[in-house]
């Protein structure tokens, strides 16, 4: 996400400033309202993922992997572990390729 605001910390004034309009401004943030999410929310359901080409997930861990499958076409998600002899899909499928993975997201706090 390309940020609209950058901090300001000039021994004058402290805080936030933008370059950009106050139109684009409160479009974005109207977009972003609409999600109903929280900030800590949003940060709890990102998923940063990691190539397969520069590191590998835990043997015997379950995380969510994504494959390439041909050019221009969507990834696939899905849940796998990793064992010394390849990627297992979470219902038995052996996997040949898989290009990127991430952790599992925490859980969502469920009220009793």
């Amino acid at each position: 996400m390309d940020r609209l605001t950058h901090p300001r910390m000039n021994g004058i004034k402290t805080g936030f400033w933008s370059p950009n309009t106050k139109e684009e401004l409160v479009q974005r943030l109207g977009k972003y309202e609409d999600t109903g999410l929280e900030p800590e929310e949003v940060r709890r359901t990102s998923v940063a993922w990691i190539s397969t080409a520069k590191e590998l997930p835990p043997i015997a861990k379950t995380v969510l992997i994504a494959r390439v499958y041909e050019a221009g076409q969507p990834l696939r998600v899905e849940q796998a572990i990793r064992t010394p002899g390849g990627w297992w899909k979470v219902f038995g499928t052996n996997l040949k390729k898989v290009d990127f993975w991430a952790p599992l997201p925490e859980p969502p706090e469920v009220q009793a």
